[in-house]
């Protein structure tokens, strides 16, 4: 469902979706939780939000290679968030 409102450009609806995926099943992989934060990152500006889950995602990750494109993303991200270094253009 996260995915369909993500396509309709339903940002709010899409990270509900995504949120419940995760609360209700807390062995959910850690996609919907870089998915539900980086749409509160970057569409709908709740930045501190979007911060918690992304430090939440990153603690979950178990495998080095896991979902490392998003890893990197959101290690980045986090980064700029807390003010560790500026954000890219």
């Amino acid at each position: 469902m996260g995915g369909i409102y993500e396509y309709l450009k339903d940002y709010t609806n899409a990270v509900k979706n995504y949120q419940r995926t995760y609360q209700w099943n807390p062995q959910t992989p850690t996609v919907a939780r870089f998915k539900a934060a980086y749409l509160l990152d970057t569409q709908l500006g709740r930045r501190s939000d979007a911060l918690q889950i992304y430090q939440d995602a990153l603690s979950r990750i178990t495998r080095a290679s896991e979902h490392r494109l998003w890893v990197e993303y959101a290690e980045q991200r986090v980064k700029e968030l807390t003010g560790e270094v500026k954000p890219e253009p």
